[in-house]
């Protein structure tokens, strides 16, 4: 019955999907511009993107929706990543119900853990931190959350923190709960919020004299990090500025545009910046060529962090707060927060953080230096 069910509702959504999109991609050349890409890129991750943002009378259409439009689009001809024999396909099942089935189909049918990186704001429909709430629009996802680590990308030179590694993962049977397996790595010692400083501009006094911007840093930051020097602080500290959600190594600064940009100036000897102890709390940076770079990849939800080890990250979202841990979990692209909460954790976000975006802590498991361990997520 269920079957037979799946397949009359399916067959709906491929005839309602098609309608959908002549009337709205048509209207919106961002999405055209996704669907040329469909054509090499047609799991149901993408569809599920691609969707996030329209409006559903019913929030599981959602997820149904984008099965009709996997299956137009050569889902059938591809690898499947997802296990129908899991996914609810029923209205009068909960909404919480059908949003984490389809988490279980998509971890176990693909042995990874990139939908997890599709959390971000829930609503009353949603109680579990592991499960994303389509019907919220996809702001404040956490890094790599655009396509949540699509798998063909991050397979080969993407970000991938956890390597090859397979996902190990739990569901309890009423989905009430995840239990993942990773690495507890370290945690958020400090954030700095980008876009509550909002970067203050200033104009000289003198007429020709160009506007420069400034951005409070916290000297610790630079003068007790692992960074072999300021001026690679320096250049970390804007690559992170500079990084967009997409979460590629194509997204960092490169040192030829960090020297055309004039950055580098900041770090001579002469520059009072770096040198000036009266200075304690703030370092003047930007430029406002490089000011204008980076408005366009931070909202006002963006923050620098730095851990305990004096890594610097970024976080997307917001939400990650200090005193979070930061895990690389197996079967997931990039590493995350969790937050204690009694014998349970609370997953936050997904963030990047220098040092460990390249399976280097996978690494470290294998040297034996750090252990695998268990989180029950609710």
């Amino acid at each position: 019955m269920a079957h037979a069910f799946r397949a009359e509702a399916s067959a709906g959504f491929t005839q309602c999907s098609q309608v959908w999109m002549s009337l709205e991609f048509a209207q919106d050349n961002r999405r055209l511009g996704l669907l040329d890409q469909a054509e090499t890129n047609t799991d149901f991750v993408f569809w599920l993107a691609v969707l996030r943002d329209q409006l559903a009378t019913d929030p599981r259409d959602k997820v149904y929706a984008a099965l009709g439009l996997a299956q137009v689009y050569g889902q059938s001809d591809h690898s499947r990543v997802y296990n129908s024999d899991v996914l609810i396909v029923d209205y009068t099942a909960s909404i919480q119900s059908v949003y984490s089935s389809l988490v279980k189909s998509l971890v176990e049918s693909t042995k990874r853990l990139n939908v997890l990186l599709a959390c971000s704001g829930r609503s009353f429909y949603i109680d579990q931190s592991w499960t994303p709430d389509w019907s919220v629009p996809s702001l404040a996802v956490g890094f790599m959350g655009l396509y949540y680590g699509s798998i063909e990308r991050s397979k080969k030179d993407g970000f991938c923190s956890s390597g090859t590694e397979d996902a190990f993962a739990t569901f309890a049977d009423d989905l009430s709960a995840l239990t993942v397996r990773g690495l507890r790595w370290n945690k958020v010692k400090e954030t700095l919020n980008i876009s509550d400083q909002r970067i203050q501009r200033f104009v000289s006094d003198n007429p020709g004299a160009a506007s420069t911007a400034t951005v409070p840093i916290p000297r610790s930051w630079l003068d007790e990090g692992p960074y072999a020097s300021k001026r690679n602080f320096v250049l970390t500290f804007c690559q992170k500025m500079d990084l967009e959600i997409g979460g590629h190594p194509g997204d960092l600064l490169s040192e030829d545009e960090f020297v055309a940009l004039g950055l580098n100036e900041i770090t001579n000897s002469t520059t009072r910046t770096l040198h000036d102890d009266s200075l304690s709390s703030h370092l003047d940076l930007l430029t406002p060529s490089f000011m204008e770079r980076i408005d366009y990849h931070n909202t006002r939800n963006t923050q620098l962090f730095i851990t305990g080890k004096g890594f610097l990250g970024k976080d997307f979202s917001g939400v990650v707060e200090t005193g979070d841990i930061i895990c690389v979990l197996l079967g997931c692209p990039a590493p995350v927060t969790l937050r204690q909460v009694g014998s349970h954790y609370e997953f936050i976000r997904s963030v990047y953080v220098d040092g460990i975006m390249y399976g280097e802590a996978i690494e470290a498991l294998k040297r034996g230096e750090v252990e695998l361990e268990d989180f029950e997520l609710h």
